[in-house]
């Protein structure tokens, strides 16, 4: 079996049982504010029940009674708010500021239109994705006539040995970042976090396969290139920088490699 076939096969097995025991979601917006609890919102709901009781009534005290209970509702809707945001303040998990700032930023930013060099706007979105992948094209360093990004050389230092244990693959699987988006082999960090004692070993031998036969899989060289606005005009190509999603399995591979060849924990 090639390194190919068996990666395929590797890679086919995930498949199979995400298929089969994974539940797929469709995402939905969420209804309420990222801050506001379960209490907060039943005393919303009271304050929507006095309203509909004063409608009803047209009794003065019915409408005293929903004036004073609608500034208390304001008072604990600013304090639930300024308490979830700085209780991010001094959280050390700065991927929940960042959530929580999308969040508030959310369809203030909406990219309409890209322009491409003559400043022709571009409304489509493989328009848009084919200005921008031309942009990132042209900032790219190349290489001089090499369409190889790797240059080999005898007069480099010689590898050392490397074997790849079901062990230190399996410490560097539960370092992953679950939230983190899969490349374009489709492997979730959150499948493999769910299943590390199990793919440890299987991925141990195919790493030590692929440093055998100095061959990778086609996957590894690949990744999903997703635009991030860095400011400025949303219309303009300059404004965003690539940001490249490659196999989280590669990942793994090349920390564990440097971990025994270079000694970075």
């Amino acid at each position: 079996m090639s390194v190919e076939e068996a990666w395929q096969f590797f890679r086919d097995q995930i498949d199979t049982g995400m298929s089969m025991f994974v539940p797929w979601r469709w995402p939905r917006e969420e209804s309420r504010p990222v801050w506001m609890a379960d209490d907060l919102t039943r005393k919303i709901w009271k304050k929507q029940r006095l309203w509909s009781r004063y409608r009803n009534t047209r009794d003065e005290s019915d409408h005293l009674k929903f004036k004073s209970y609608k500034s208390k509702v304001h008072r604990w809707i600013r304090d639930a708010k300024l308490g979830f945001e700085k209780s991010l303040s001094i959280r050390k998990n700065v991927r929940s500021l960042h959530a929580y700032v999308r969040y508030v930023r959310r369809g203030s930013k909406s990219i309409n239109a890209i322009e491409n060099a003559q400043g022709v706007p571009h409304h489509r979105k493989v328009g848009m994705a084919n200005i921008l992948n031309d942009y990132f094209s042209s900032v790219f360093n190349k290489r001089d006539n090499d369409p190889s990004p790797f240059r080999y050389s005898n007069n480099g230092p010689v590898l050392s040995k490397v074997v790849f244990y079901s062990s230190k693959v399996l410490a560097e699987l539960n370092k992953l970042n679950a939230p983190s988006a899969p490349g374009p082999d489709g492997i979730s960090a959150f499948i493999l976090r769910r299943l590390t004692s199990s793919l440890a070993g299987p991925l141990a031998i195919l790493f030590n396969m692929f440093l055998k036969s100095a061959y990778l899989p086609g996957d590894y060289f690949l990744g999903n290139v997703c635009p991030i606005h860095k400011g400025g005009a949303t219309s303009k190509p300059s404004n965003y920088r690539p940001v490249s999603l490659t196999a989280v399995c590669c990942k793994v591979m090349k920390k564990n490699y440097e971990g025994q060849h270079f000694g970075i924990p």
